[in-house]
C-alpha cells in the first residue's frame, strides 16, 4: 500500500495484530518487534479523534505487555 494512502493507518492496524498472533503462537521476537514498529506507525497515521483509534491504543498496551513480559523472562 502506498504511503500516502489516507488509510494506510489501518492496513498497518491490522498487520500489527497478525504479527502479534504470530507473536503469541511461535515466540518469535521478531514478529513482536515488527508489531511494535508496525503498530507504532499506524499510530502516527492515525487521525486523533477517529473512531478506531481506542482499538489502536489497545493494541499498543497489549504489545508493550508482551514485551514486558518477555523482557521479565530473559532475566
Amino acid at each position: 500500500m502506498p504511503s500516502t494512502h489516507p488509510h494506510r493507518w489501518e492496513w498497518l492496524m491490522h498487520l500489527a495484530e497478525v504479527l502479534h498472533c504470530n507473536y503469541k503462537h511461535s515466540g518469535a521476537v521478531e514478529e513482536l518487534n515488527e508489531a511494535i514498529s508496525v503498530c507504532e506507525e499506524a499510530l502516527s497515521l492515525c487521525p486523533p479523534k477517529y473512531y478506531l483509534r481506542p482499538k489502536l491504543l489497545i493494541l499498543q498496551v497489549r504489545l508493550a505487555e508482551a514485551q514486558s513480559s518477555l523482557r521479565a523472562s530473559l532475566l
